[in-house]
């Protein structure tokens, strides 16, 4: 009610469904109450049990020895309990689009995980930390295929089309204002080192000293950038992502650690 919510444009259309349906139901009173703390939760936690889902289908295909331990890990993992079921927080609900994208990875299908990259960075451009694979993958193919350019314009439809639909909501009511804050107004809103995040920034004394402050005439922020710009390469290149599944997913969990533990501004939870 009285705080301008900071989610992207998809989650914001969900929190107005769960809030109209709570709002249905009880009235006005019906928001106060601890009935709608849960089911605002209620996308993380199903998205919770997707993620195991997920892993339960993947490992049955690739490693069934596995599956059981991995499965109760997913299921039971108390970071991801504590993220979701009691933070509340919706991290977990991206993750799934991600995963998703890894599967289409392997498939060799780079405009199927196009779209759920799309997808995914609309509910939380943290998502972005997996784009080296993706564009490795686009090189990849327009590298098999005659024209290079007919890959990347089926790729910017594919981006156009979803962004478009996802925000629809927005787009239709004239709210494009709301859509670019919501989209582009995160990046910058708490330039602090670190937001609790136990990174390399960490380790600084001063955890509210400004991001932008300068070092050996460069701001942290752009010592962040050449840090990870420098551990994706190394990343990429040592994991050789598309020689196997083990690869594509040990390439994908190290880049986002390399997100995690170099970029300024990261709150703890974004290693999800």
């Amino acid at each position: 009610g009285f705080m301008q919510p900071n989610y992207l444009p998809p989650y914001l259309t969900v929190l107005t469904v769960l809030g109209k349906l709570q709002f249905m139901l009880f009235g006005p009173a019906g928001l106060h109450t601890y009935s709608f703390a849960l089911l605002l939760k209620l996308p993380a936690i199903l998205s919770d049990l997707v993620l195991a889902l997920l892993l339960l289908y993947f490992l049955n295909q690739k490693s069934p020895a596995s599956t059981r331990r991995l499965f109760l890990i997913a299921m039971f993992h108390p970071i991801l309990w504590t993220v979701s079921s009691i933070w509340g927080q919706v991290d977990s609900l991206p993750v799934i689009f991600l995963v998703l994208m890894l599967f289409a990875l392997e498939k060799k299908n780079p405009l199927l995980a196009t779209f759920w990259f799309t997808v995914a960075c609309l509910f939380k451009l943290q998502s972005a930390a997996l784009f080296p694979l993706l564009l490795l993958a686009w090189f990849k193919q327009s590298g098999v295929r005659p024209h290079f350019g007919h890959l990347f314009t089926r790729v910017f439809v594919i981006v156009g089309v979803t962004v478009t639909a996802l925000t629809l909501p927005f787009l239709a009511t004239g709210q494009w204002r709301t859509l670019l804050y919501h989209t582009f107004g995160a990046v910058g809103r708490y330039p602090y080192p670190s937001m609790n995040a136990w990174n390399i920034w960490w380790l600084l004394p001063n955890h509210r000293l400004l991001d932008t402050v300068h070092f050996a005439g460069l701001s942290l922020v752009g010592w962040s950038i050449i840090f990870y710009l420098i551990a994706v390469i190394v990343i990429v290149k040592k994991g050789q992502p598309f020689v196997s599944w083990q690869r594509l997913w040990g390439t994908a969990a190290l880049l986002v650690l390399a997100f995690f533990l170099l970029l300024t501004e990261m709150h703890e939870r974004y290693a999800f």
